[in-house]
């Protein structure tokens, strides 16, 4: 179990609608992301791909002790600066204690695929070509599919009330927009999320399927059709129990919705 580093937080009530609102944002990321990866890109596909929108910099990465200074943006950027490092660890310094483990796990979880589908593309170029590669081009959208913290952000604006914050962003060229929450505890800014339990434990599957398959090309006389027969068979089940998961969060946060009012 991961242990928060900062202590004696006060209990935060979520704000009206945003368990609806974020299962809704996770269902759409995820579905998006994952639909991708059963798509080939031909060459005119390629040209559409938007380019990466970073709105911060790995090479700003603060003290703690200066992060009271911080407003809302500037800590989400710093966030994204230690996660981009892989310091999973400084990231929990700024998250609610109950949701501490599953955000850091599903960060750490998209970071393995997102490494995965790399080597992947890499056995798969080496061992059958540049064309074969191009198949599996759209995989790499599964680095979006962590919200905030994905690869591709554009933190967009911030809207502060007393000690609630909340931020708009864009992921990649997704639409609509997204936005994320935010507490002030023990003078700094903390992230409020809804994380979806069990989609990292999927996401982690997913690693070790790409893993296992780009170790077989290696090892095995597989043609380009034969991996791509096997990988649509086998993801097929893991993105389904995630769009299934990500369904009833959502189907979960409405009912809790209705009956707040």
């Amino acid at each position: 179990m991961i242990k928060p580093s900062i202590e004696h937080r006060p209990a935060i009530q979520p704000l009206p609608g945003t368990r609806r609102r974020h299962a809704r944002a996770a269902r759409g990321a995820c579905c998006v992301a994952l639909a991708a990866m059963a798509t080939a890109c031909d060459e005119s596909d390629r040209s559409a791909v938007p380019r990466r929108a970073h709105a911060d910099s790995t090479d700003d990465v603060r003290s703690v002790t200066a992060t009271a200074e911080l407003g809302p943006i500037e800590t989400i950027q710093l966030l994204r600066a230690y996660r981009a490092r892989g310091r999973y660890s400084r990231i929990e310094e700024f998250l609610l204690p109950e949701q501490c483990a599953i955000i850091v796990a599903h960060i750490r979880a998209v970071d393995r695929l997102s490494a995965a589908v790399e080597l992947l593309q890499d056995r798969v170029r080496k061992h059958l070509g540049p064309a074969n590669a191009r198949t599996y081009e759209n995989y790499a959208q599964v680095a979006n599919v962590a919200g905030v913290f994905s690869t591709e952000v554009t933190l967009l604006t911030e809207k502060i009330d007393g000690d609630r914050a909340r931020i708009t962003f864009q992921v990649g060229s997704h639409l609509p927009l997204d936005t994320v929450d935010m507490v002030r505890a023990d003078d700094h800014w903390v992230l409020q999320a809804d994380p979806v339990e069990g989609v990292p434990e999927q996401l982690l599957k997913l690693a070790f399927l790409l893993e296992r398959m780009a170790d077989r090309i290696a090892r095995e006389d597989l043609t380009g059709e034969e991996l791509s027969r096997e990988i649509a068979l086998r993801q097929s089940t893991i993105v389904r129990h995630i769009e299934e998961l990500v369904a009833a969060a959502e189907s979960s946060a409405s009912g809790a919705g209705r009956g707040s009012k």
